[in-house]
């Protein structure tokens, strides 16, 4: 087989690897999409909070804890919410 051919297969097994083990993550599980009638009703929402909801995800499984204890930092999850919590500081 020749290299550009054993290159293009293992870029696809690769690729396609990447999406089974993306579609296995925390946050793409059906109990984390976000319950929107629920949070709307609140009053307000925290940044995490909102931030999760604009990934239409429940912040009560989606969360910055969780994102950092539970994901390697290259994931498309943490490489996309990690700056945007990283402006919230800590409550007192």
């Amino acid at each position: 087989m020749p290299l550009e051919e054993l290159s293009a297969l293992h870029a696809r097994a690769n690729t396609q690897k990447a999406r089974q083990d993306e579609a296995q993550r925390f946050y793409n599980k059906p109990d984390a999409r976000v319950d929107f009638s629920f949070w709307l009703a609140m009053d307000f929402w925290a940044l995490d909070e909102a931030i999760a909801i604009l990934f239409q995800r429940d912040p009560r499984v989606v969360n910055r804890a969780k994102i950092e204890s539970d994901l390697a930092p290259k994931t498309p999850a943490a490489t996309q919410t990690a700056p945007l919590m990283a402006t919230q500081t800590a409550p007192p």
